[in-house]
């Protein structure tokens, strides 16, 4: 498996899990409910997460052109 991530290509669809947040989840804080759901995640795939995949999620998703750093 390559290192790099090739963000103009689909995740297969069974990769893709929808979570379900019960009432006491609703009411915790986002960074922990990160926490709980990235969890199981190995450390080495969530360093694969682009730095910039807020500001440039465009990019990532649809392969538009990176916009300049402000």
């Amino acid at each position: 498996m390559s290192d790099t991530v090739n963000p103009t290509e689909s995740a297969p669809v069974e990769s893709i899990t929808r979570v379900e947040l019960t009432e006491e989840q609703k009411r915790k804080p986002i960074w922990e409910l990160v926490d709980e759901i990235l969890g199981p995640v190995p450390l080495e795939e969530q360093s694969r997460v682009p730095y910039d995949a807020a500001e440039q999620i465009d990019h990532y998703l649809y392969g538009a052109p990176k916009k300049e750093a402000v």
